[in-house]
């Protein structure tokens, strides 16, 4: 089974890349930034939406660097791969489905911000998504409220060892990347399980309050995704944690509980 990676990058411009309303990547703007992720759980059956989205308010392009070069003009760029079956690790190369580029033009002035450029592409025969069953609370208040709780009291079990907490929450996101890559969903969560474990005791989370959360819906209203206000990860090591953890969090709802994808 065809394995498909998002690859994108952008240089002095502030850009992210979404995946049928999606979040995959984040670029920082600042000097070259480059991503790479699995997407294969987000590809849906038919007309599929590749979008990238600038900011390229912060530039800095014509001033100079400490060192005299001066910092090129902005650009950014995202790539949807096919890689070749039994693809396991390196520099993703295969057949590019879509692709979108990125530079300062006039029908850019007036426009607001972030600019955003689309691609779509077709795609037949993908299997079911677990994620697709998934609800999220429509009133931002609810949501935002129901969101704090869960990622508290999972951020207070990472902190007390208990990992597996992780794994079950991971679970139908971690098989239907699985699934769509070909690989084998219970390995991979053993794997999974025991290297949380071998990283367990000694993680503290960064504290977080309420008011230090954003919570946005995604895939068309199915998830939130939750961030701290400045883009990073909620679930993150603190300086004084001596273990180093960072997780992505796209939580949505569903048979009386929240899960992770």
């Amino acid at each position: 089974m065809a394995i498909h990676v998002i690859r994108a990058d952008s240089v002095n411009a502030k850009a992210s890349v979404r995946l049928n309303d999606v979040p995959l990547a984040r670029m920082s703007g600042t000097d070259l930034s480059e991503r790479t992720a699995f997407v294969g759980p987000w590809i849906l059956e038919g007309t599929n939406r590749l979008e990238l989205l600038i900011d390229p308010s912060a530039s800095a392009a014509g001033s100079t660097q400490p060192d005299g070069r001066e910092l090129a003009e902005p650009r950014a760029f995202a790539a949807l791969i096919q890689l070749p079956p039994g693809f396991t690790q390196g520099e993703p190369e295969g057949d590019t489905i879509a692709e979108i580029y990125w530079a300062p033009s006039e029908a850019d002035a007036g426009a607001g911000l972030p600019l955003r450029q689309i691609a779509t592409f077709e795609a037949q025969g993908t299997p079911g998504k677990r994620w697709m069953q998934a609800t999220a609370p429509a009133v931002p208040e609810v949501a935002r409220e129901a969101a704090y709780q869960w990622l508290q009291a999972l951020a207070a079990a990472l902190e007390a060892g208990q990992m597996d907490v992780l794994v079950a929450a991971g679970e139908p996101g971690i098989r239907d990347l699985c699934e769509a890559s070909g690989q084998n969903a219970d390995q991979h969560l053993a794997e999974f399980a025991q290297m949380l474990r071998s990283r367990a005791g000694g993680l503290l989370i960064e504290p977080f309050g309420i008011e230090d959360i954003s919570v946005q819906p995604v895939a068309n209203g199915r998830l939130l995704h939750c961030t701290r206000l400045d883009g990073s990860d909620i679930l993150k090591s603190s300086i004084r944690s001596a273990r180093q953890f960072s997780v992505e969090t796209r939580i949505g709802h569903h048979g009386g509980r929240w899960w992770m994808f």
